[in-house]
């Protein structure tokens, strides 16, 4: 069965199909690029600082990488032991303190420390795309951290 149709709407017709095309055209590429931008790592933690009130614990705190996918933060430690001039060489591996803190909190306080012996701290933040890159070496919140050097 054929419809005949009217001049004046067969040229209407081809714009407005041309238009739905592109459209959804549109919509798919727009799409996907939304789709991978949820999908990336969060930002990097920066301003990663120490201090310690005792010999039992010390304390780090980083700076809000103000992304609102970030659903916790993996804690790094590593000992400074072997690592006489504080350039890694000679270190221990990173090891995951706390893989998944659960808060989007920027403080974290390791108990689990040794009197006298220096560490190292990283922390990566964490989304459902999985881990940001580390965060760069920390600074002292001030000179003299009972539990241990940071480098």
């Amino acid at each position: 069965m054929f419809v005949l149709l009217p001049k004046f709407l067969v040229p209407s017709l081809a714009i407005l199909t041309a238009f739905c095309i592109s459209l959804a055209v549109w919509f798919s590429i727009s799409g996907s690029s939304v789709a991978l931008a949820q999908d990336a790592p969060p930002a990097q933690p920066t301003g990663l600082s120490a201090s310690s009130e005792d010999f039992h614990s010390i304390t780090i705190a980083w700076d809000d990488p103000q992304d609102d996918t970030i659903t916790g933060y993996q804690i790094l430690r590593r000992s400074r032991d072997g690592d006489t001039y504080g350039d890694g060489q000679g270190a221990a591996e990173f090891v995951a303190i706390e893989d998944d803190t659960s808060s989007s909190e920027t403080e974290y306080s390791d108990n689990s420390v040794t009197p006298h012996t220096r560490y190292v701290y990283r922390v990566k933040a964490r989304n459902s795309a999985g881990l940001s890159e580390r965060s760069a070496m920390p600074t002292p919140r001030h000179s003299d951290l009972r539990t241990s050097q940071l480098g």
